[in-house]
């Protein structure tokens, strides 16, 4: 990740001050460390090689605009980390229960 941080830092700020250009992590590495790595280095996105090519296209697009892209494993990964699991009792869990 020394280049995608070497790439941010030299680039100079658009006018909402993001730095131009946008890096996007194309890779098979999906472990927790090379995915925080990637984001703390300022990576715009972060998406898998197994994607189906009309998504890559997609994401491309996406990240030169600017927006943030992940692979959707790898978005469903980050969000089971921050979102709190709660567990339903039974009650709630009967779809009976009103």
């Amino acid at each position: 990740m020394t280049a995608t941080r070497r790439i941010v830092a030299a680039a100079a700020p658009d006018e909402r001050g993001r730095p131009v250009p946008q890096v996007l992590v194309l890779t098979v590495f999906d472990t927790d460390a090379d995915i925080a790595r990637a984001l703390a280095a300022s990576a715009t996105g972060y998406l898998l090689k197994a994607e189906r090519p009309q998504l890559l296209f997609a994401a491309i697009r996406d990240a030169a605009a600017g927006r943030t892209v992940l692979s959707g494993t790898v978005a469903d990964r980050m969000m089971s980390r921050i979102r709190p699991r709660v567990a339903l009792t039974e009650r709630e869990r009967d779809s009976s229960a009103t």
